[in-house]
C-alpha cells in the first residue's frame, strides 16, 4: 500500500531524526574504539600481546549498523523523493510547509552527525592503517560516505522545497 504525502515526509522525518540521534551515538561510540585503538597500537609497537580481543568484532558490527543506517537513510530519502516530484509542489510546499521546516531542521542535524562519523572514519583508520587488524574499513569508509550523500541530498530536498514558500 503506498503511503501518502503527509505520511512519507513525516516518514523521512522520523528516520532523519532518529538517524540523526543514532549517529551521535554511534559517533561516541567510534570514539570510545578510537582510544581502544590507541591502546593496541601502543602494545603492537612495544611489540605486546594485544590484550583487547574484541576490539576487532566489535567495530565489525558497530560498522554492520552503521552500514544498515545508511541503507534506511537512502531508502526513506528516495520514497519521499519521489512523493514529492510526483506531485504539485506548490501545493505540496504549501500543505506540508510545517512539516518541511522540521525536516530542514533534522536533516542540518543529520549533516553534521554524518560529517563527525565520516571523521572518525578518518581518524581511526589513519591509526589502524599498520595494524594487523581488519575491522572492515572499506564498509566504514563507504557507509560513511553514503550517509554524507544522503543527509547533503535531504538537505538539498528540503532547500528545493523552499522555493515555494509563499
Amino acid at each position: 500500500m503506498p503511503l501518502n504525502e503527509e505520511e512519507t515526509i513525516k516518514k523521512l522525518l522520523e528516520q532523519t531524526a532518529h538517524g540523526a540521534d543514532s549517529l551521535r551515538v554511534m559517533g561516541e561510540g567510534f570514539t570510545r574504539f578510537y582510544n581502544r585503538l590507541e591502546l593496541i597500537a601502543k602494545q603492537h609497537r612495544r611489540r605486546m600481546p594485544v590484550r583487547d580481543d574484541g576490539f576487532q568484532d566489535d567495530m565489525r558490527s558497530a560498522v554492520g549498523q552503521l552500514r544498515a543506517l545508511a541503507d534506511d537513510a537512502q531508502d526513506s530519502w528516495q520514497a519521499a523523493r519521489a512523493c514529492y516530484y510526483a506531485a504539485d509542489r506548490a501545493a505540496f510546499v504549501r500543505e506540508h510547509r510545517v512539516l518541511i521546516k522540521q525536516l530542514k531542521a533534522a536533516a542540518a542535524a543529520l549533516r553534521r552527525r554524518a560529517d563527525e562519523i565520516y571523521d572518525a572514519y578518518k581518524n581511526l583508520s589513519a591509526l589502524g592503517a599498520d595494524l594487523p587488524l581488519r575491522p572492515n574499513w572499506w564498509v566504514f569508509e563507504s557507509s560513511a560516505n553514503d550517509l554524507l550523500k544522503t543527509a547533503a541530498s535531504i538537505f538539498a530536498l528540503t532547500r528545493d522545497m523552499e522555493r515555494y514558500y509563499e
